[in-house]
C-alpha cells in the first residue's frame, strides 16, 4: 500500500509505503480518515480480514493487529465496504449464495475494530444476490446497496443508520439483463449505478421509495461480453455531484441533468494496460505516442507540460507492444497482428500510414525480435531474423535487406536487438550473453552489409542510442557508457567512458539535440538529466525522485522527457527551462 501526498494535486507526490502481510491482491475498501485506513482483503489461508493501519504520521505508516471477519460461514466474501457514521458497514456474500449481509464494526476504539451486528439484505420473492456493492452518502446516514440477482434482475436497497444498527427502507428494481452489477456510486439524493456499459440515475430523495429517473448507454456501445475482457469495470467516488467511471482504460463522467436522467461526459483514455511492462512510448514534435497494447497507439499533446492530452487513436485492437519516433516517422510493432507499420508523421495530427511489414517466419518470441532505428534519411526495421532498410524519401517499400544468421550472427528471432543509426552506419547489438556490437554499412541503400565487430566491455547490452550525433550511449549490464563517434578508432580500440554505474534502468537521448541523457535508476528510483559533452560523467546532485519500483520507460527530444513506469503512470518533464 502506498501512501501519497496530494496536497499539490498536480503534483502528487508518494511519501510512503507499507506491504500488509498476509493479504494477496484481493481487496475491498479503502475506508481512510485523518488517521487511520481500513481495508478488507483476502489473507492467505484464513479468508477476509480488515486490515487496520495507522497513517498519522503519512511518512511513517504503522501497520496494527488485522480483524478476522469472523461469523458462522468461513468461506464468505466480502464485496465492498464504506464508513457509516463510527462503524464500518461491510457487505458480505455467503458461500451458499442464497443471500446476502451487512455486517458492522464498531469504532469505538479506532485501532481495533469490533464486529456487532450482521443484518440480512432485503430480497424480494424468489431472487438471490450473488453479486453487489454497497455506497453510503457520506454522512453514513443513509446507506445503499446495489445487487445483481442470480435470475437476472437488479436491484438498489436503502438502509438507514439507527442505534441500534440499520434498518431496512426501502428497493427499486434497476434496468438490467444477465450478468453482473459492476459498480455503484451515491451520494444524499441519487445514486448512479453502472453496469455492463449502462448507467442508472436512481433518485433518493425520499429514501423510503427510491425511484429511477433514467438510464442511458455509456460511450461505446458495449455488448454484454465487455465484461469478459479480464478487467471488469471499477468505480471511483462520487466528486461534486459527478459519477467517475473507470471502464476499459477509460474515464467516464457522469452526472445528473434536469430531467432526472445521466449525463454522460465523452471518455478520457487513460493509456493504461492490464500489463504496465506492454508499454512503449515516443515523441515527434510536440506529440508523444504511447503503444497501449490492445488499446492501439495513443497521440498526445504535449504543448502543456503539465497536462498531456489525448487527441487521437490509430491502430485500434491487435497487441501494440511498440513505437518508435523520429524525423517526421512513427513505427509501431504489433505482436499480435506480426507486422511492423510505418507512418509519415510529417504531420504528427494526421499520421499517414505508408507500409505494413509482416515479420519473418519462425519468430517464436516475435515481441523480443523486433527493433528499429530511425535517421534523416533511412529507417531500419529488425524483425523476424532479418535487416530491413527503408529510403526515408519513400517510406511505402523496403528497398534492401539483410539476412542476419548468414553473417555468423545469433540471427535467431526469439532474441532481442538494439540498433541505432549515425549517417550511413548502423550500430547493431544482440541481447544475448555474447558482447559484440556490429557495424553496419548501408551507404548503398538497397545493399546493406556486415562492415566490422567490436568487443563490449560487459556482457549485456540493453540499449543501444546515438546522442547529439556524438556520442554513442550503450546500456551494458545496468551501466551506461557512452563511445566518442567523432574519433572512428576509439569503438576500434574499445575506449569508452562511465557515464553511470547505475544499476540504470532506462536512459534516452535526443539524437540530432543537445549532448544531454535522461535516464532512470534503480538505487535510487530517481530520474537524471546529464550533460556528457565534456569529461566522465557524475550524477546530477538534484535528481526528480519516480517512487519505489518505478522502472520508467523513457523517451527524451527536444525540450521534453516522457516516462512511463510500471506504476502505469504517464509523465510529461518540461527540460527547457535554465535549471532542468
Amino acid at each position: 500500500m502506498r501512501i501519497v501526498d496530494i496536497s499539490d494535486r498536480r503534483n502528487p507526490w508518494p511519501v510512503s509505503s507499507v506491504e500488509l502481510d498476509g493479504a494477496t491482491w484481493v481487496y475491498r475498501g479503502p475506508i481512510v480518515s485523518d488517521e487511520h485506513l481500513y481495508l478488507w482483503a483476502e489473507d492467505d489461508g484464513a479468508g477476509w480480514a480488515l486490515h487496520v493501519v495507522d497513517i498519522s504520521v503519512p511518512s511513517d505508516p504503522v501497520q496494527l493487529p488485522s480483524v478476522p471477519l469472523g461469523g458462522p460461514d468461513v468461506s464468505a466474501r466480502v464485496e465492498g465496504a464504506v464508513r457509516c457514521g463510527e462503524q464500518i458497514c461491510t457487505l458480505v456474500r455467503g458461500s451458499n449464495v442464497d443471500g446476502m449481509s451487512i455486517v458492522m464494526h464498531a469504532l469505538a476504539d479506532p485501532l481495533a475494530p469490533e464486529r456487532v451486528s450482521e443484518l440480512s439484505v432485503a430480497m424480494p420473492a424468489g431472487e438471490f444476490y450473488p453479486y453487489g456493492t454497497i455506497q453510503s452518502d457520506g454522512e453514513g446516514v443513509t446507506v445503499a446497496v446495489s445487487t445483481h440477482s442470480g435470475n437476472g434482475r437488479d436491484f438498489l436497497s436503502t438502509y438507514a443508520l439507527r442505534p441500534g444498527g440499520l434498518v431496512p427502507l426501502g428497493s427499486v428494481q434497476l434496468f438490467g439483463s444477465e450478468g453482473p452489477l459492476a459498480l455503484g456510486q451515491s451520494r444524499v439524493h441519487t445514486s448512479v449505478v453502472s453496469r455492463r456499459g449502462r448507467a442508472t440515475v436512481v433518485d433518493l430523495a425520499d429514501p423510503r421509495a427510491p425511484r429511477v429517473t433514467g438510464s442511458a448507454m455509456l460511450p461505446p456501445d458495449w455488448d454484454d461480453d465487455v465484461a469478459i475482457a479480464g478487467e471488469p469495470v471499477d468505480g471511483l467516488p462520487m466528486e461534486q455531484g459527478t459519477a467517475l467511471v473507470l471502464a476499459h482504460n477509460e474515464l467516464i463522467a457522469i452526472s445528473v441533468d434536469d430531467t432526472g436522467g445521466p449525463r454522460v461526459d465523452a471518455p478520457v483514455s487513460l493509456g493504461r494496460t492490464p500489463d504496465a511492462e506492454t508499454h512503449s512510448v515516443a515523441i515527434a514534435g510536440d506529440v508523444a505516442f504511447v503503444a497501449d497494447g490492445p488499446g492501439g497507439l495513443r497521440s498526445y499533446s504535449l504543448c502543456a507540460a503539465e497536462q498531456a492530452i489525448e487527441f487521437d487513436r490509430h491502430l485500434v485492437g491487435g497487441d501494440l507492444r511498440r513505437v518508435w519516433a523520429a524525423y517526421g516517422v512513427v513505427v509501431t510493432y504489433d505482436t499480435d497482428r506480426r507486422t511492423t507499420s510505418v507512418f509519415d508523421a510529417t504531420d504528427p495530427l494526421a499520421l499517414e500510414l505508408r507500409l505494413q511489414l509482416p515479420l519473418g517466419e519462425g519468430a517464436d518470441e516475435p515481441t523480443m525480435g523486433t527493433e528499429v532505428a530511425i535517421s534523416e534519411t533511412a529507417i531500419v526495421i529488425v524483425a523476424g531474423g532479418t535487416l530491413h532498410v527503408i529510403d526515408r524519401a519513400d517510406l511505402s517499400r523496403v528497398v534492401g535487406s539483410m539476412a542476419l544468421d548468414a553473417h555468423d550472427l545469433p540471427g535467431s528471432p526469439n532474441f532481442a536487438w538494439d540498433a541505432a543509426i549515425h549517417g550511413t552506419v548502423v550500430y547493431l547489438r544482440h541481447r544475448s550473453l555474447r558482447r559484440e556490437l556490429w557495424v553496419i554499412d548501408i551507404s548503398d541503400l538497397d545493399r546493406p552489409r556486415l562492415n566490422a565487430t567490436h568487443e563490449l566491455p560487459f556482457a549485456y547490452a540493453a540499449n543501444v542510442t546515438v546522442v547529439a550525433d556524438q556520442l554513442l550511449a550503450i546500456l551494458d549490464d545496468d551501466t551506461l557508457i557512452a563511445v566518442d563517434l567523432t574519433r572512428p578508432e576509439a569503438l576500434a580500440n574499445g575506449e569508452y567512458r562511465v557515464v553511470d554505474q547505475g544499476p540504470v534502468s532506462s536512459f534516452s537521448a535526443d539524437s540530432a539535440g543537445a549532448p544531454t541523457i535522461v535516464y532512470g535508476t534503480t538505487e535510487p528510483d530517481a530520474l537524471y538529466l546529464l550533460d556528457v559533452s565534456e569529461g566522465e560523467g557524475a550524477r546530477p546532485p538534484v535528481p526528480v525522485p519516480l517512487g519505489p519500483e518505478s522502472a520508467p520507460s523513457l523517451v527524451f527530444a527536444g525540450s521534453r522527457a516522457v516516462a512511463v513506469d510500471q506504476t502505469l503512470l504517464f509523465r510529461v518533464f518540461e527540460l527547457a527551462c535554465s535549471d532542468p
